[in-house]
């Protein structure tokens, strides 16, 4: 609830407890370049199907598959997380968030 609070407005940020103020995932810039589409956001959603390490690169090749029926190949740096995969694929797909469904949970 506190990062939809502070994706939509960074002074909310200043009524949460001292602990949460001082969670970095809540920061403000932080909260805006979380492209994770969180509980109940109208989002597209896709699912990861394959994870492939480029040989001989520090790279990585995502391949997902959109419940839409729409698939993409993306790729990622060797030291990439999903927040950045998110936002990757966000750009992609020319929205602010998406859900991502990794195997395996």
């Amino acid at each position: 609830i506190v990062l939809e609070a502070v994706r939509r407005n960074r002074e909310v940020l200043r009524f949460a407890s001292a602990e949460l103020r001082a969670e970095p995932m809540l920061q403000p810039e932080s909260a805006r370049n979380n492209h994770i589409a969180s509980t109940g956001a109208l989002a597209p959603a896709g699912v990861v199907t394959s994870l492939t390490r480029i040989p001989g690169q520090a790279q990585i090749e995502v391949n997902l598959a959109w419940l839409d029926g729409q698939e993409m190949m993306l790729t990622c740096g060797g030291g990439s997380t999903v927040g950045h995969l998110a936002a990757l694929a966000a750009k992609e797909r020319r929205v602010g968030f998406v859900f991502l469904l990794m195997p395996g949970g």
